[in-house]
């Protein structure tokens, strides 16, 4: 594993830096997505079997990328993980594939975590096409009872924070290393809670910079096809009670688990004699999550991938 090059703060902030993205059926957003990180020192694309036309896309926008092909698909924190690996430079930007950097983000990132060292993790303001801002950064997810609602007022400049999205990260990447990076158990959900936890524990600060900016058109990174639809469903809801397991306690999260198994086997039979086929159908995704979670199945074998 190469040890990442620390560069001068005098040189230009985009030669400290690679970006990487997962792409999974992302042909469609991908491109603009790597044009707006196209000056980064080097880019890395990990494509999860897609079967689209993902990896073309990929090479066509930035000739230059390296596209790491992965024969089944790893989930978002593994592939995160392959593709930091590949990483020589100080910094790695993480940005899923249906998100770009709007123009001086990258710059505002860089002289952020230089003007805070402890930092672990900086994130931008994430914005939805319109300009409007999306919630991005909270307390941690087990102490969001402390605020009402789900956000804080968006600051006027750098304030720490207890978690930052995972749509986009500035790591420094010994740092995401030395953590164990993404918990590779996850396949899908709540691994940027777990890495902002992690880095927090380690003591090293999590900071958001509003003057950074990324627009994300948020569920575009895959088309939202039933399968997909079942896959997320199906782990959101074991990756939050493994989530709970491994940072809060067991009994909890059976007993938490136990009660959701009732919640959603209710609100699955109801939205079927409603008539309401989807949301019955997403309610039976998430008790399947759920069971699987208390029976001790991993959510690997639900991806077909090998522990």
């Amino acid at each position: 594993m190469p040890e990442p090059t620390v560069s001068s703060g005098g040189l230009d902030p985009w030669t400290r830096l690679t970006a990487v993205t997962v792409a999974y059926r992302s042909a469609a957003v991908i491109g603009d997505c790597l044009r707006s990180v196209a000056r980064a020192r080097a880019a890395v694309v990990v494509d999860n079997a897609s079967d689209d036309d993902s990896a073309g896309a990929a090479r066509r926008a930035l000739p230059g990328a390296t596209i790491v092909s992965n024969a089944v698909n790893q989930g978002f924190g593994r592939a995160n993980n392959q593709g930091v690996a590949l990483a020589e430079t100080e910094f790695a930007l993480l940005i899923n594939p249906d998100a770009t950097m709007t123009p001086g983000s990258v710059e505002a990132l860089i002289a952020a975590a230089d003007a805070n060292p402890n930092a672990g993790i900086l994130a931008p303001a994430i914005l939805n096409a319109d300009g409007t801002r999306i919630a991005s950064h909270n307390v941690s997810l087990f102490d969001q009872d402390r605020i009402v609602g789900k956000e804080r007022l968006p600051p006027d400049g750098d304030i720490c924070a207890d978690f930052l999205s995972g749509a986009v990260m500035l790591v420094r990447t010994a740092l995401f290393r030395e953590v164990g990076g993404f918990d590779s158990n996850i396949f899908l959900y709540f691994e940027d809670d777990d890495l902002c936890l992690k880095m927090r524990r380690a003591g090293h600060a999590l900071v958001q910079v509003p003057a950074a900016a990324a627009v994300h058109q948020g569920g575009l990174s895959s088309p939202p096809t039933p399968d997909v639809l079942r896959r997320k469903y199906w782990h959101h809801a074991w990756s939050r009670l493994y989530l709970e397991t491994k940072h809060r306690d067991p009994a909890s999260a059976r007993a938490w688990g136990r009660r959701n198994l009732r919640a959603y086997t209710v609100k699955a039979l109801w939205h079927r004699l409603a008539g309401h086929h989807d949301k019955a159908w997403r309610d039976r995704a998430r008790l399947d999550g759920t069971r699987a979670f208390l029976q001790g199945r991993s959510a690997l074998t639900e991806a077909g991938i090998a522990s």
